[in-house]
């Protein structure tokens, strides 16, 4: 996995979730007949709210990208040593059947 996948990948999901929601909101606004005027402190505090809980899913998306980026490089770190397990058993395989074949013929 590349790190700039990693990142981008929850924060576009993050992203994509928050038009959805944007989009929903505004369909769902346009099917209520008469909206009751709101206090513009009441907009305002909604308004700031939605801002603070964006920002923590943005702060929440960042430390998710970081933990997948730690998981990724000790993946990769365990791969590595995993392949080089494998190929010393191969050789293995290959001196001993080398050694059978000595052994018998």
């Amino acid at each position: 996995m590349k790190a700039s996948s990693l990142d981008s990948t929850p924060l576009a999901q993050v992203q994509e979730s928050i038009r959805q929601a944007l989009a929903a909101l505004d369909a769902r606004e346009q099917d209520v007949a008469a909206p009751t005027p709101a206090e513009p402190g009441a907009v305002r505090d909604q308004v700031q709210s939605t801002r603070e809980r964006l920002r923590g899913l943005q702060r929440h998306a960042r430390k998710v990208a970081a933990k997948l980026n730690e998981l990724d490089a000790s993946l990769a770190g365990d791969e590595c040593v995993l392949r080089a397990f494998l190929s010393d058993a191969a050789e293995a395989r290959q001196k001993l059947a080398a050694w059978t074949t000595r052994a018998i013929g």
